[in-house]
C-alpha cells in the first residue's frame, strides 16, 4: 500500500488563487515551491459505461505527439504509450496496442470507447518541511477546467500526500485545511468530479425502463414518465446513430422504440384518446425504417462469430458474403441517415416531448398506478400464455415472431412498473419467460441469418465462386441445425412458462380480497 492521501475542494467563494492554502499550512510547515506543471486529461468510457461498471478508468494525458493511455483496474495503473493517436470515438481494434486490445475487448465488445470529460488544468506543487528541514508532505493545488462537452470551472483541488513514515504530519496538514471556511473533503475522485459537470452519472444506465413511480400517482403521469425516458434515450443515442459510431446506438435506439410502442399498447386508455391514435404511424414509421440497417449489423456480426467455426481454409471464402453485407449496409445506411436527419424525425419527437409534458397538468383517468400496473400485466400475462399454449415446434415462423413480440411487450410493461407492482421480480415467471424469449430469439436470428445467406446465394450478380457457395452451404447448414435445436427447446420453454403463469394467476385469485 502506498503512503496516505488526503484530497479536498474549496467552494467557489474562495480565490482560485492558492496562496491561501500556503498561508494556512505555514502556521505549521515550511514550504518549499516546487515548478507549476500543466494537464489534459481525457476521461474515457463507452456510452454506456461498461468500463465504469467494470471496475476500469481509462485516459488519455498529454498533448500532440506526447500522448499516453492509462488504464486503471484500481489496484494497478498501466500506461500505454501511443504510437498513432486514437481519433475518439475509437472501437477495439483502434486502439494502440495488444495489451490494451486484449484487457479491454471482453469489457467493451462492439462498443466505441469516447471522450466522456476533456479537462486541461495547472497544478502548483510545494513540498512541506519540518523543524529539520526534511520533506514530509507534499502538497499539489489543482486549478481546472472542463472544456468537453461543455465548458465549465471544477471545484479547486487540493491535495496532501505523505513522505511514507509520515503519517502523522499529513494528518496535521489535513486538520488545518478542514479549518478553512469553504473548504471540504473532496467526496469523489478527479475523474468523478469532471463526469458531474459534464452532467454524466455513471450510475445510471441508459435504457433502464426501472422508474421509482408513485403507486398512488394518477396513471397517466406514470406513463407519461415512462414515456419521457423512452424519449431521453432515443434523444440520447440518436447522434451516434447519425455518425455510425458503433452498432449498439442503433440497437438502443430502437430498443428504446419498441418500448415506446409497447407501453403505449399495453397502457392503452391511461393517457388522453387521442395520443396513440396522433402518433401511431410515426412510431411504425420508426421501427420500420431503422431495422434494415439493424438487421444487416446482425448478420455481420454474427458471421464474425460464426467464422471462427469454420476450417481455416475456407475462411478467405467468406470475404465475398462480407464484402456484399457490407455494400448492403452502406446503401441501407445512407437511406437511414438521410430519414432520421429530415425534419419528420425532429419535429416528430418536439411533439412527443410537447404531449407529454403536459399530461400531468390535464384532465386524465382517476385509475391509479398500481391499479393500471397491475390491471395490465394481468392481461398480458393471460394473453402471452394463452398464444404460448397453442404452439408447439412445428408452428411456422409468423406465429413464433408473434409470440416474441407479445413477450417483449410483457417484459415492458413489466420492467416499466416494477417498482409499484413488483412483475419484474417475479422468479419463477420472470425466468420462465426470459427463457421462452431466449428460445425464440435463437430461433428467429438463425432465419433471418439464413434469409441473408439465400439471398446472397441466389440473387447475387454476378455468381459468387463456387468454392464461396460451398462455404455458405456450409453456413446454412449449420444455422439449420442451430435452429433446429432451439426449436427442440421450445415445448419445455411454453411449459414451463405456461406453468409460471398459471401458478401465478393462483396467487393473484388467492390474494385478492
Amino acid at each position: 500500500m502506498g503512503p496516505a492521501r488526503r484530497a479536498f475542494v474549496a467552494a467557489d467563494t474562495l480565490p482560485r488563487d492558492p496562496a491561501w492554502v500556503t498561508e494556512a499550512l505555514s502556521a505549521r510547515f515550511a514550504l518549499e515551491a516546487q515548478a507549476q506543471s500543466s494537464s489534459r486529461t481525457v476521461w474515457l468510457d463507452t456510452a454506456d459505461w461498461r468500463l465504469h461498471r467494470a471496475g476500469l478508468a481509462l485516459n488519455e494525458r498529454g498533448r500532440g505527439a506526447r500522448r499516453e493511455l492509462v488504464l486503471d483496474d484500481g489496484a494497478q495503473a498501466v500506461t500505454v504509450t501511443q504510437a498513432a493517436r486514437p481519433t475518439w470515438p475509437a472501437l477495439l481494434g483502434q486502439l494502440p496496442g495488444p495489451f490494451l486490445q486484449s484487457r479491454l475487448a471482453p469489457v467493451i465488445g462492439v462498443r466505441a470507447v469516447q471522450a466522456m470529460a476533456e479537462v486541461e488544468g495547472r497544478c502548483s506543487h510545494w513540498r512541506l518541511l519540518d523543524g529539520e528541514g526534511k520533506t514530509v508532505v507534499r502538497l499539489s493545488v489543482e486549478d481546472s477546467r472542463l472544456i468537453h462537452p461543455r465548458p465549465a470551472l471544477l471545484p479547486l483541488r487540493i491535495t496532501v500526500d505523505a513522505v511514507r513514515g509520515y503519517e502523522p504530519e499529513l494528518e496535521r496538514g489535513a486538520a488545518l485545511l478542514r479549518c478553512i471556511a469553504g473548504v471540504a473533503d473532496a467526496a469523489g475522485s478527479a475523474r468523478e468530479a469532471a463526469l458531474g459537470a459534464a452532467g454524466y452519472d455513471p450510475q445510471i444506465r441508459p435504457g433502464n425502463l426501472d422508474l421509482a413511480l408513485d403507486a398512488g400517482a394518477p396513471a397517466a403521469w406514470s406513463v407519461a414518465a415512462i414515456l419521457m425516458r423512452t424519449l431521453e434515450t432515443m434523444q440520447r443515442n440518436l447522434d451516434g446513430v447519425l455518425a455510425d459510431v458503433d452498432t449498439e446506438f442503433l440497437h438502443d435506439f430502437r430498443v428504446a422504440v419498441r418500448q415506446t410502442r409497447a407501453v403505449l399498447k399495453t397502457t392503452a386508455g391511461a393517457l388522453p384518446d387521442d395520443v396513440a391514435q396522433r402518433f401511431g404511424a410515426d412510431w411504425r414509421w420508426l421501427g420500420q425504417v431503422t431495422a434494415p440497417v439493424r438487421d444487416l449489423d446482425v448478420a455481420l456480426l454474427g458471421l464474425a462469430g460464426q467464422s471462427g467455426e469454420l476450417a481455416a481454409e475456407g475462411l478467405h471464402h467468406l470475404e465475398p458474403l462480407r464484402e456484399h453485407l457490407v455494400r448492403q449496409r452502406r446503401s441501407q445506411f445512407r437511406r437511414l441517415r438521410a430519414a432520421l436527419a429530415a425534419p419528420r424525425l425532429s419535429a416528430m419527437l418536439d411533439d412527443w416531448s410537447a404531449v407529454l409534458t403536459a399530461i400531468p397538468g390535464s384532465d386524465v383517468t382517476q385509475q391509479s398506478t398500481a391499479e393500471l400496473a397491475a390491471e395490465r400485466i394481468r392481461r398480458w400475462q393471460q394473453r402471452v400464455a394463452k398464444h404460448a399454449r397453442s404452439l408447439s415446434a412445428e408452428s411456422d415462423a409468423q406465429s413464433l415472431h408473434e409470440l416474441r413480440k407479445r413477450c417483449k411487450e410483457l417484459r415492458y410493461v413489466s420492467e416499466a412498473f416494477a417498482s409499484v407492482h413488483g412483475a419484474g421480480r417475479r422468479g419463477r415467471l420472470t425466468k420462465a419467460l426470459k427463457r421462452l424469449q431466449d428460445v425464440l430469439g435463437e430461433i428467429q436470428d438463425a432465419q433471418v441469418h439464413r434469409n441473408l445467406l439465400t439471398t446472397f446465394a441466389t440473387a447475387t450478380r454476378p455468381v459468387p465462386e463456387p468454392a464461396t457457395l460451398l462455404v455458405v452451404g456450409a453456413l446454412l447448414d449449420r444455422l439449420g441445425a442451430r435452429q433446429r435445436s432451439a426449436a427442440a427447446k421450445l415445448p419445455e420453454a411454453l411449459d414451463r412458462f405456461s406453468a409460471a403463469a398459471k401458478t401465478g394467476r393462483r396467487r393473484n385469485a388467492m390474494a385478492s380480497p
